[in-house]
C-alpha cells in the first residue's frame, strides 16, 4: 500500500493594484495491490514433472485534489485571514479513481529435463474501459528442446544446446480514467457588472468513447541457446516478430471545440 499527501499554502501568489491572490490546496493519493497465488508441483515416475500456478491480483489507485483561491485580498491581512478577507473566492475539486482485477494461470510440463512446454493465461479487467470492453484474455505458449539431453547427442565441446519457440499476448490500459463517459468541468467568466465577481458555469469537457478497449501486443519468437566447454562460453540467438495493435492514443481535435483530445484505439506498430 502506498499513501501520499501534499499541501501548499500561500497568501501572496501575485500582487496587483487592487490586492493580492491567495490559495490553499491539498492532494491525497492512496494506492494498494493485493496478490494471491496457489502453487502446485508434482513429479511422476521420475520422468514427468508438472508445475502449475493459479492466482488473482487486485489493485486500486485513488487521487483527490482540492484548491481554494481568493482574489483582491488586502495585502496587509495576516496569512490566516487572507482567504477570509477575499471579496471573491472559489473552490475547485478533482478526484480520480481506477482499479484493476486479474486472474492468471500457468502450467509447465517437463519430460526428463529434455522437453519443456509452458502455457499461460491471463484475464484482465480494468475500470478504465466501458462494460463491453472491460475484460480481455491474454494467452501465451512456449516450448523448449534441450538438444544436448538427447541420447544420440555426443559433441563434447557443446555442454548445452537448447531450442526455444514461443508466442504470446499482453495488454495495456494506458488511458486516463473516465474517458468512456462524459466529463464535466467548471468555468469562470468575468461579471461585467462587478469586477470582484465571476460567473460560474458547468460544461462538458470531453468526447466519451464507449468503444475504447485494451491495447494488445502480440509476439512470436524463436531462439537458440548454446554453452561451450562446460559453460565457460555461452551465446544466444533470437529472432522475433512483434505487433502492437489497437494503440491507445489521444486524437487531436480542433481547439475551438473546447473539449480535450479523446482517447481512441488507432493504428498498429
Amino acid at each position: 500500500r502506498v499513501t501520499e499527501q501534499s499541501k501548499f499554502r500561500s497568501n501572496k501568489l501575485s500582487y496587483e493594484a487592487s490586492g493580492a491572490t491567495a490559495a490553499v490546496g491539498q492532494t491525497d493519493r492512496i494506492a494498494w495491490n493485493w496478490d494471491t497465488m496457489l502453487n502446485f508441483n508434482r513429479k511422476f515416475q521420475a520422468k514427468h514433472n508438472l508445475s502449475a500456478t493459479l492466482g488473482m491480483s487486485l489493485s486500486m489507485d485513488n487521487f483527490k485534489e482540492q484548491v481554494t483561491e481568493g482574489i483582491n485580498i488586502d495585502q496587509w491581512k495576516a496569512k490566516d485571514q487572507a482567504l477570509n478577507s477575499a471579496p471573491y473566492s472559489w473552490f475547485t475539486y478533482g478526484e480520480s479513481y481506477s482499479s484493476m482485477m486479474s486472474f492468471f494461470a500457468r502450467a509447465i510440463y517437463n519430460y526428463r529435463e529434455r522437453y519443456v512446454l509452458t502455457a499461460t493465461w491471463r484475464l484482465d479487467g480494468s475500470s478504465r474501459f466501458a462494460k463491453q470492453n472491460k475484460w480481455a484474455n491474454f494467452p501465451s505458449f512456449a516450448a523448449a528442446w534441450r538438444i544436448n539431453q538427447e541420447p544420440w547427442f555426443n559433441i563434447p565441446v557443446i555442454s548445452m544446446a537448447k531450442l526455444r519457440v514461443g508466442w504470446g499476448q499482453v495488454g495495456k490500459q494506458a488511458a486516463n480514467p473516465y474517458y468512456t463517459i462524459t466529463n464535466y468541468t467548471t468555468g469562470y467568466y468575468p461579471n461585467h457588472e462587478s469586477e470582484s465577481q465571476k460567473v460560474t458555469t458547468v460544461l462538458t469537457s470531453n468526447f466519451p468513447n464507449l468503444d475504447l478497449k485494451w491495447e494488445t501486443t502480440e509476439q512470436t519468437n524463436v531462439g537458440l541457446d548454446f554453452g561451450l566447454w562446460q559453460g565457460r562460453v555461452s551465446f544466444t540467438v533470437d529472432a522475433y516478430y512483434k505487433l502492437t495493435k489497437d494503440l491507445l492514443q489521444q486524437k487531436t481535435i480542433a481547439g475551438s471545440s473546447g473539449l480535450s483530445n479523446p482517447y481512441v484505439n488507432m493504428g498498429s506498430i
